[in-house]
């Protein structure tokens, strides 16, 4: 249940908070309390700014998981209340924008934390309480048992154009002209006190209507609750009754948050809700007309019957967000390393496999990040497992592509391993910074794709009269990245604790070896550990190396029982050239100034068919990570080609870009994602079916999506239209020539 303390100038608004507002939001899982300004037994009143603040801060750090709001009359601010010169003669929705925003701005310029003002809604009634009265003027006289007095009170309005447009003068204030028309009127908070007793009676519905500045307020913190049935997926409103109720025996539960004022289309946020770690409300996006709706993870069919109920029977926008938004604050971190290398398999061990985690949190928005030693894996039912027990609000798993992992008759014990390591990371988290960075060093890989004298291409292993089998002179095809990125995580004494090695190639050095080993990820990750002591755990994330190849191999086995040994010495060299690398780039970076992080995410979902098979249907789902504006994650399922990754990190702007190649939280397991030149020329997993390949341009699609998102998280991309329009110089330079005689 959300809990927001508003503080109030006096009686009269302490009563229409607690007996008009309380039991209308209550009713929708919000807590309101109101609190009158000064000591206990202080009548209220408003001295000066400052006092307001102190007043308004320390609430604030009584109650950190609480919003904290105000209910002040406009008419009698003191003349040195922040905004109120800039606002005198504007209509009166600007000048509360105008004094809110500078209320809001005071009180976010002496803040430690900037996580504070997420919490602080500062609303000013315009321009005194009882204008909400003249909303009825009809009930408001006849509960003065005056009724031939609801003319005057409907001329005044008129008069005034609305409600809250019923200025702040002396002699013509709301309250001022009640009491002129009906001297007996009582303010205060007392049982025979007038204000609530006609609130009540007119209703906050119709308050709202007639007054769309208090009808804002409400934006941030009204709240809906709703349960599903389990069996019939049908959907009711529910009452919370207790910070720890998620409703009926645990059922689907979905709380919707409304914003101030919808933008345009009715956007809205998708959440997953676990309770006992539900984060804050994402103001920000509030603030940019969003509806946030956070629901109990579920199946597909429980997925569908949400969003059909938010979309058809509410009016919410047909596609929603998936972001999470985490104002700066400091970062926690904490990670892991378990194996998952299984107890007497069926392959022999060359080198084990393993599951690294890392887990980053700012003001309670949680991240996870794992990556495996396998080929590929995807498991929904373990990101549900760990979004819910360990309070993660984004959770992705990277696969290695290592074509040696264990085989897929271990999925349970790989699960069973993962969780441990999740866990693990979430117990031991400690403050840390991070940085970034990227290196180009000569490339390791090629581009397998080789274009032969028909113009098309054909895989490396495919020779001709003119190239040999699995490039063994090593040429140096391209296109390929010849860049490593590194985020390295330190705690407060500057010890690396974790770090994210990215690189794009294939993880196939030792392909066919017919044992179990990481191949040269693995070795990569151990020699960047050992170079740093031991004491920081490091995850290799593949880029986007769907077409890229080691110029280092080793030679093919036909089978296990093939006397020819695979050599190993290839993944080391490969291995320990890019650890080489890693460290050397790593040891270079050190945080920024200030123990100051913020993370943002923002999920989508993608439809495409079969390139060939159009019956087919791929559901891709992909994650836009930035950490402080200046780190962008683009997590891409499948396999995706090398010039995927080489056009997005060109465009987008930001000094460290990030392809997460191989890398899943739902959906489809698209294979390959080739770029569309590369589709044209062909060659396997372009235009070779492995089993399906994805439509055509679905590559580009993703980017381009990817570089969108960016653009949204950072603020930059409007969310309704700009300003138009120029001021026009003129259409003519004339330059005097003077006349010769």
């Amino acid at each position: 249940m959300n809990r927001v303390l508003i503080l109030v100038e006096g009686p009269t608004e302490r009563a229409v908070v607690e007996q008009v507002l309380a039991p209308h939001f209550g009713q929708r899982s919000v807590s309101l309390h109101a609190k009158v300004l000064g000591k206990p037994g202080h009548k209220g009143g408003i001295r000066n700014f400052e006092a307001v603040r102190k007043e308004v801060l320390a609430l604030m750090n009584q109650e950190r998981r609480s919003f904290v709001s105000t209910f002040f009359d406009y008419y009698g601010l003191p003349t040195s209340w922040p905004g109120l010169s800039e606002a005198h003669g504007k209509p009166a929705q600007e000048k509360a924008r105008i004094v809110e925003t500078a209320m809001l701005e005071n009180v976010r310029s002496i803040l430690s934390k900037p996580d504070h003002p997420n919490r602080f809604l500062p609303y000013v009634q315009m321009h005194e309480l009882e204008a909400l009265l003249f909303s009825n003027p009809k009930i408001m006289a006849s509960t003065f048992e005056s009724p031939s007095l609801s003319s005057s009170f409907a001329e005044i309005v008129r008069q005034c154009g609305e409600c809250e447009e019923i200025d702040d003068k002396s002699e013509t204030s709301p309250s001022r002209r009640i009491a002129r028309l009906f001297p007996a009127y009582r303010k205060g908070g007392s049982l025979i006190a007038h204000a609530p007793i006609i609130a009540k009676r007119i209703g906050l519905d119709a308050i709202r209507q007639a007054c769309p500045h208090f009808n804002a307020w409400r934006g941030g913190f009204d709240r809906y609750d709703f349960v599903m049935d389990d069996d019939t997926l049908a959907i009711k409103p529910f009452k919370v009754e207790k910070d720890e109720d998620i409703g009926p025996e645990g059922r689907p539960h979905c709380i919707v948050v409304v914003p101030r004022k919808a933008a345009s289309g009715n956007p809205w946020c998708w959440r997953d809700f676990h309770p006992g770690h539900q984060s804050q409300t994402e103001v920000e996006l509030l603030e940019r007309g969003f509806h946030v709706a956070c629901i109990t993870p579920g199946g597909p069919g429980q997925r569908d019957a949400w969003h059909r109920f938010l979309t058809e029977k509410h009016g919410l926008s047909k596609k929603p967000v998936f972001a999470g938004m985490s104002g700066g604050g400091e970062l926690q971190a904490g990670t892991a390393k378990v194996s998952i290398t299984p107890e007497n398999p069926k392959l022999p061990i060359h080198d084990k496999v393993y599951a690294r985690s890392l887990v980053l949190e700012v003001n309670g928005e949680r991240v996870g990040f794992v990556s495996v030693d396998l080929g590929i894996y995807t498991n929904e039912h373990l990101v549900a497992v760990c979004k819910e027990k360990f309070g993660l609000s984004q959770f992705v798993l990277s696969s290695s592509h290592t074509h040696s992992d264990p085989g897929r008759a271990y999925a349970s014990f790989y699960e069973e391993q993962i969780i441990q390591a999740v866990d693990a990371a979430v117990k031991n988290l400690f403050p840390a910074r991070l940085s970034a960075g990227h290196r180009s060093f000569p490339q390791l890989g090629f581009n397998r794709l080789i274009v032969r004298e028909d113009g098309h291409a054909r895989e490396s292993w495919f020779s001709d009269d003119h190239y040999t089998s699995e490039n063994p002179e090593r040429i140096p095809f391209g296109p390929v990245d010849p860049e490593v990125g590194v985020i390295k995580i330190e705690d407060l004494k500057g010890q690396a604790r974790a770090m994210v090695m990215n690189y794009a190639c294939h993880a196939d050095v030792v392909c066919q070896n017919y044992a179990i080993s990481a191949d040269y990820p693995g070795v990569a990750a151990r020699k960047v550990e050992e170079a740093f002591g031991n004491n920081l755990n490091c995850l290799f994330v593949q880029g986007a190396g769907g077409n890229i190849e080691s110029l280092i191999i080793s030679s093919r086995r036909t089978g296990p029982e093939d006397p020819f040994q695979t050599d190993y010495n290839s993944i080391e060299r490969v291995g320990g050239l890019l650890a080489y690398e890693t460290v050397k780039l790593a040891k270079t970076l050190s945080p920024k100034p200030g123990n100051e992080t913020s993370i943002k995410y923002m999920n989508d979902a993608l439809k495409f068919t079969g390139r060939f098979d159009k019956r087919s249907n791929f559901d891709i789902h992909i994650s836009t990570i930035t950490i402080n504006d200046d780190i962008v994650i683009a997590t891409c399922p499948g396999e995706p080609f090398i010039q995927l990754q080489l056009d997005w990190k060109k465009k987008v702007e930001a000094a460290h870009p990030f392809v997460f190649g191989y890398t899943w939280f739902q959906g489809t397991w698209p294979n390959y994602v080739p770029d569309i030149r590369s589709a044209a020329l062909g060659g396997y997993g372009a235009d070779q079916a492995s089993p399906n390949m994805i439509e055509v341009g679905s590559g580009e699609a993703i980017m381009n999506k990817h570089l969108e998102n960016v653009y949204r998280l950072t603020g930059f991309m409007r969310e309704e239209p700009g300003p138009v329009g120029f001021t026009a110089g003129p259409r003519w330079l004339v330059t005097p020539v003077p006349r010769t005689k």
